[in-house]
């Protein structure tokens, strides 16, 4: 488990946003709400959300906010040494 401050950062597989990525070419309301119910017109991507007062990311972002944090801490030991 991550750490931000002394926040915690947990991991979720079901951290994910959907967005929508296909829109019609009309700009009626009507079939823009069509659209918007079919779930092919959207895609899932990976997201942090939080829950209280910890986060709650996707294991792709977890990895990736582990590694930043380990190298900024890294940078900090070194100049300090």
């Amino acid at each position: 488990m991550a750490e931000i401050a002394g926040v915690p950062i947990y991991q979720s597989a079901l951290a994910i946003s959907r967005i929508q990525f296909r829109f019609p070419k009309s700009k009626c309301k009507r079939i823009r709400k069509k659209w918007r119910k079919n779930p092919d017109n959207f895609k899932e991507i990976p997201a942090v959300y939080q829950v209280g007062k910890s986060f709650v990311a996707h294991p792709v972002l977890y990895t990736q906010i582990r590694d930043a944090i380990n190298e900024k801490q890294e940078a900090y030991e070194k100049k300090w040494r």
